[in-house]
């Protein structure tokens, strides 16, 4: 009778969700300067739901609703609260893996901080792009703006934030929020990571 108790567990446990392995421990174990509002059984509680396919959203630190949008075997995308969202990217670079993540916050525009870290969540020095503001400028502003809008302009671009996303291929895109501004003038600049700098397209 025991024989059969032990394999009627053996096979319950055999079709419980596997976990992705790597992206989930890196989660679990980033350090809480890294992710404030969520301790470790608030990230296996969003891990736990995600990977059953239930809406996978817990209370944070401050009483607000965190999300994890996404997850596979690369990256991990969470929704921390209504104006910030995290994401985790893990690349290869020069030296191994390595983690990206990108810390994006919605206030009066959005704006995104972007670190660098080991696997073990040690910080890595890693040169990301800072564009001179007028190479967001399409290629021929001066055929809808007058040379008094493109000073005005040149001088508002800075303080302006900007906002980055990762796309497909190890791309990062940068953007300048110019929800403020009613000329069509702005495009996204995008960079390609590879042998560990990001280059412009």
């Amino acid at each position: 009778m025991l024989r059969f108790v032990s394999l009627y567990i053996l096979i319950l446990c055999s079709s419980l969700p596997l976990r992705a392995g790597l992206i989930d421990s890196l989660f679990i174990n980033a350090p809480q300067d890294v992710l404030p509002l969520l301790g470790q059984t608030e990230r296996l509680d969003l891990l736990d739901l995600y990977d059953y396919r239930l809406k996978a959203e817990v209370e944070n630190r401050l009483g607000g609703r965190s999300l994890l949008e996404h997850k596979d075997s690369c990256m991990l995308r969470l929704r921390v609260s209504d104006a910030e969202s995290w994401e985790m990217h893990c690349v290869q670079g020069e030296g191994g893996a390595l983690l990206i993540c990108l810390n994006s916050v919605r206030a009066g525009g959005e704006m995104t901080r972007l670190s660098a870290y080991n696997l073990s969540w040690q910080p890595i020095k890693l040169a990301f792009p800072k564009p001179d503001c007028k190479h967001f400028l399409t290629a021929a502003p001066a055929d809808s703006l007058t040379d008094a809008d493109l000073s005005t302009l040149h001088a508002l671009l800075p303080a302006l934030p900007v906002a980055a996303s990762w796309q497909e291929g190890n791309r990062l895109q940068l953007r300048i929020d110019a929800s403020a501004l009613t000329a069509d003038c702005l495009r996204p600049l995008t960079y390609e990571y590879r042998k560990g700098a990001f280059v412009l397209q």
